[in-house]
């Protein structure tokens, strides 16, 4: 990725509600020539994302799946159930192709039950029917071609007050109409919590994070909050540590080096 590219995207992820879509889109724009399209891709957010297992299989359980894009998923239909979609109407087409997958308009709660049967169609049914644009897994043509609708519907389909990257991740997963891009609606890969939920819903059997609906063990976890609800996780990860080898990380995009949450914990304390 050359300077100039890195630049744009530092620059657009200051922004409020576009930043992430924009820089990813930004991302699908660069030549590459250390991306195949056949190539498994991660990405995550980088403040409220960390890693919850060693990723040494996770390409080989991926292939396994036989699908190309898992979405990471959650329990909450957000934002189409707030804000400025509140009792509107959204006619959904393909802003590429004008082709219309839905051929009617509907309210955002009909949105909302539309996807989670498209999500438990498409793959199988699971405690997170709902779209979290904050991390994906998927082959790079497949995930290129995904953030590019996401950016069309994004531009072309939302007004100026609903252009929310999460939202434009939704409708393009519904405007998709592709069976091998599916929700993660059992937390395969990637563990969405929202910060009320907390970590009440793992496990923790031998050294390990279990989802227990699901029984899943997931190799990220996202917290759908802002840092201030970093705090009480990090907290039960230094709890949980201190009886078990088990180990969450970040991996720090300058260096590399992973940064174990526990040692986090502990300096959070000490302060």
């Amino acid at each position: 990725m050359d300077s100039k590219t890195l630049q744009n995207i530092q620059r657009v992820l200051k922004t409020k509600k576009s930043g992430k879509l924009v820089a990813l889109n930004l991302l699908t724009r660069e030549n590459s020539t250390f991306l195949q399209d056949n190539d498994v891709v991660v990405f995550l957010d980088g403040r409220d994302t960390f890693c919850m297992r060693d990723i040494d299989r996770l390409g080989e359980d991926f292939t396994n799946t036989g699908k190309v894009l898992f979405i990471a998923a959650e329990t909450n239909c957000w934002p189409l159930l707030y804000a400025h979609f509140s009792k509107t109407l959204l006619n959904l087409f393909n802003p590429k192709t004008q082709h219309a997958p839905w051929n009617w308009s509907f309210k955002e709660n009909q949105i909302c039950t539309t996807l989670q049967i498209e999500a438990f169609l498409r793959n199988e049914e699971g405690p997170y029917p709902f779209p979290n644009s904050g991390g994906f897994i998927g082959r790079w043509r497949k995930v290129r071609e995904f953030l590019q609708l996401s950016w069309e519907v994004y531009k072309k389909m939302l007004k100026s007050d609903q252009q929310d990257d999460q939202a434009a991740a939704a409708l393009a997963f519904l405007l998709s109409n592709d069976n091998s891009i599916v929700l993660d609606t059992r937390a395969k890969f990637i563990q969405c919590s929202d910060y009320r939920e907390a970590f009440d819903n793992y496990c923790t059997p031998n050294t390990t994070l279990v989802n227990k609906e699901t029984g899943s063990v997931p190799y990220f976890h996202h917290h759908n909050a802002d840092k201030s609800f970093l705090e009480p996780y990090m907290q039960y990860v230094g709890n949980i540590s201190k009886e078990s080898v088990f180990e969450c990380f970040w991996i720090s995009g300058d260096t590399g080096r992973k940064i174990y949450l526990k040692d986090v914990c502990q300096e959070q304390r000490m302060l």
